[in-house]
């Protein structure tokens, strides 16, 4: 009977659970026993093949790679976020690694094909395997890709939370504040520039922008900056959008969506929409 040895300091039981389903699936008393003894910090499992034909080193090779995918990767990129991010609110580190994990990045690090290949060969000629020892050095330049990646997940991730913070406070400065005018049309131009109309549908684009364009080099005006400021200093109680796809930047509508809410409106077919 052949026997195979696993260690492990913190996976065997997860390591048995899986092994003890799978051996649950044979008739009789299955394909092999499991045995646990245990030295200093490690657990060492025992298996003990009942049936030399049975391809046990593949579905340990199998298991481990769950326990890799599944338990080592989330304490890994948990680790990353406590120690790199100063981040220890439980619920936020589970959102950003569920995000994560949605954009399969460990698919994109992890060739399943080749750990369960390289597992299973390594069971095979020594009968024996230490988990950590194979995560810590045969996935060593793995690992590091997938800090890489997962840290461009967390900075995207906390660009955007800073982005609804930005967001709330304005949709509160709004709620709270009297309307200064009725009503602003907005046209977007070609070249990224907007104008503007009032209630009366009179064109006061250039006093619209004089205050924000004299704070502006003349060679850079940054015009979506200047259509949120303008309309957050007006704060009208109606916006209009004539010809939205005129908006270029579409990131700028949706700023002013989620700001002003059910204050903004489109239109696409008024003697406006073909002022341009």
């Amino acid at each position: 009977m052949k026997i195979l040895t696993i260690y492990s300091k913190g996976y065997i039981e997860h390591l048995v659970k899986l092994l003890s389903d799978i051996n649950k699936s044979f008739t009789n008393s299955g394909i092999f026993v499991l045995e646990k003894k245990f030295y200093q910090d490690t657990t060492i499992l025992k298996i003990e093949k009942l049936d030399e034909d049975a391809d046990i080193e593949g579905k340990i090779a199998e298991a481990i790679l769950y326990i890799i995918k599944n338990h080592f990767s989330v304490l890994f990129l948990r680790s990353i976020l406590v120690k790199k991010y100063d981040m220890n609110h439980h619920e936020q580190i589970n959102q950003v690694i569920k995000i994560s994990k949605e954009k399969q990045i460990l698919e994109m690090v992890f060739n399943e094909d080749e750990i369960v290949s390289e597992l299973k060969q390594i069971l095979m000629d020594t009968s024996e395997i230490n988990i950590e020892g194979f995560i810590n050095f045969r996935l060593k330049e793995s690992l590091k890709i997938l800090e890489t990646l997962f840290s461009i997940e967390v900075i995207e991730y906390l660009k955007y939370q800073e982005y609804e913070s930005f967001i709330n406070l304005l949709k509160f400065y709004v709620k709270s504040q009297s309307a200064s005018e009725d009503t602003v049309h907005i046209i977007g131009n070609e070249n990224k520039s907007y104008q503007f109309f009032d209630k009366n549908e009179k064109d006061i684009t250039k006093n619209a922008i004089s205050n924000f364009i004299d704070e502006m080099s003349s060679n850079n005006y940054d015009y979506d900056d200047i259509l949120v400021n303008y309309l957050i200093t007006l704060l009208p109680e109606k916006i209009v959008i004539h010809q939205e796809d005129s908006m270029q930047n579409r990131n700028v509508l949706h700023t002013i969506r989620k700001v002003f809410q059910e204050r903004v409106s489109v239109c696409n077919d008024c003697h406006l929409c073909k002022h341009k």
